[in-house]
C-alpha cells in the first residue's frame, strides 16, 4: 500500500521518504506511473518535487560525474553482500556471544543512517549552488518598490516581507515568498516562464504576465487582478483546485465548503497603496480597523460592535495612518483617541 499524504509532504518529507528515493535515484516503471498519476492529480506539488528530485540526483560522493544513482546501488550492493556475509559469519560462530554489526544493529538501520548522510549533503551541495535569496521588508505604513531579476515589479506595503533568489535560469520557473500584500507586474517572457507567488500551504498564485494583487494575511488571503490572466492552485480540506481569474475578479479564501469567494471587483481600490492612497468604496469600518491593525501596527479597541458594519467611502492619503483617524472621526463623528498605537473608536454620547 503506497503513502496517501504525499499531497501534504514538505520539501524535508520527500527527501527523507524511501519511496521518493527510489523513484528519484533507481525509479522503476511502476514507480514512474504512480508518480506521474500523483503529479497529474496534485499540479501544485510539481514544483516541490521537482526540487526534491533533482536535490537526490544532484548529490556527488567526488569529483566523479557518475550519477548518485549508481553510486547508490554500488551502496546498496555492499550493503546486502556485508549483510549476507554476516549471516554466515553469525551462522557458524553457532551461538557466538559477539555480533556483528548488521546483525546487532539491524542493517536497514545502518543503511538508513547513510541515507540520512546522503540527503544531508544533497542538501548542502543543492543549496550552495543555488542563488543566495534576497530579502525585502517594509515596516508600518511603509511602502517599498522592488524590481526583480527578470525586471518584474513589486510594490511592498506596510509590513510585509517578500524573498526571492538573486537570479532566475532561464529555464527555471520565477517564484518568489509572500507574507502581507503587494502589488506585482509581471513581464512576459519569450520562452513563457512560469512566474509564481507562494503565500501559504493553502494559496499559490501561477502568472505569465500580468498584474495583480495579492494579500496574506493574518485576516485572510486574497488576489484581485488587475490585467491579464493568473491561475490558482487552492488547496482546501485536502482538496485541490485550480481556478483561472479575469481582470476586475477577486478571489478570497473562506472557511466554507467551496473555501473560497470570487466577485467582480474594481481592482484599483486594492492596488491603490502603490499610489499612496487608500480608496474606498461602500468599504466597512471591520476592513479598516483591520487595515489599521496590520498594515499601520495600530492596537484598535472598538466601544461598540454596531460600529464595524458602518461603512465609508471617499479617497485619503496613506502616508499618515492619523489621515485614516481624521477621516473617521470627521465622516460618523466618532470619539477617536489615540495613545501611541492604541486607539479607542467609539461612538459619541448622543445630546439629552
Amino acid at each position: 500500500m503506497l503513502p496517501l499524504h504525499y499531497s501534504n509532504f514538505s520539501l524535508e518529507d520527500f527527501l527523507a521518504d524511501e519511496y521518493f528515493q527510489q523513484w528519484a535515484l533507481q525509479p522503476a516503471p511502476e514507480d514512474e506511473r504512480f508518480w506521474e498519476a500523483f503529479l497529474r492529480d496534485h499540479p501544485h506539488r510539481r514544483a516541490i518535487v521537482t526540487q526534491a528530485k533533482d536535490m537526490l540526483r544532484s548529490f556527488r560522493f567526488d569529483e566523479d560525474p557518475a550519477h548518485t544513482s549508481k553510486q547508490v546501488a554500488q551502496v546498496w550492493s555492499r550493503i546486502e553482500a556485508t549483510r549476507q556475509a554476516s549471516s554466515s559469519i553469525v551462522r557458524q560462530s553457532r551461538g557466538a556471544s559477539i555480533l556483528p554489526l548488521w546483525r546487532s544493529t539491524g542493517w536497514k538501520r545502518v543503511a538508513a543512517v547513510f541515507i540520512g548522510l546522503l540527503i544531508c549533503g544533497a542538501i548542502l551541495m543543492y543549496w550552495m549552488r543555488r542563488a543566495p535569496m534576497e530579502q525585502y521588508t517594509t515596516g508600518y505604513g511603509e511602502i517599498k518598490t522592488i524590481t526583480l531579476p527578470d525586471q518584474s515589479v513589486a510594490i511592498l506595503n506596510g509590513n510585509s516581507t517578500l524573498r526571492y533568489p538573486s537570479e532566475w535560469e532561464a529555464d527555471e520557473t520565477r517564484e518568489v515568498q509572500l507574507e502581507g500584500e503587494a502589488f506585482f507586474k509581471v513581464v512576459h517572457t519569450q520562452n513563457h516562464q512560469k512566474f509564481l507567488v507562494r503565500t501559504s500551504p493553502e494559496l499559490m498564485v501561477e502568472v505569465l504576465g500580468t498584474e495583480f494583487v495579492v494579500k496574506n494575511r493574518k485576516s485572510g488571503s486574497r488576489v484581485v487582478l488587475n490585467r491579464g490572466k493568473v491561475k490558482l492552485h487552492l488547496d482546501h480540506k485536502q482538496q485541490n483546485k485550480q481556478l483561472v481569474m479575469r481582470p476586475g475578479e477577486l478571489v478570497e479564501l473562506v472557511n466554507t465548503v467551496a473555501g473560497y469567494t470570487q466577485k467582480k471587483v474594481n481592482p484599483e481600490q486594492f492596488s491603490s497603496f502603490t499610489q499612496r492612497k487608500i480608496l474606498l468604496k461602500d468599504t466597512p469600518i471591520r476592513e479598516i480597523v483591520g487595515l489599521l491593525e496590520e498594515t499601520y501596527g495600530m492596537q484598535v479597541q472598538v466601544g461598540s460592535s454596531g460600529i464595524l458594519d458602518q461603512t465609508i467611502s471617499g479617497t485619503i492619503p496613506s502616508d499618515n495612518v492619523n489621515s485614516i483617524l481624521f477621516l473617521l472621526s470627521q465622516a460618523f463623528g466618532y470619539h477617536v483617541k489615540r495613545e501611541g498605537n492604541r486607539v479607542i473608536l467609539a461612538e459619541k454620547p448622543s445630546s439629552p
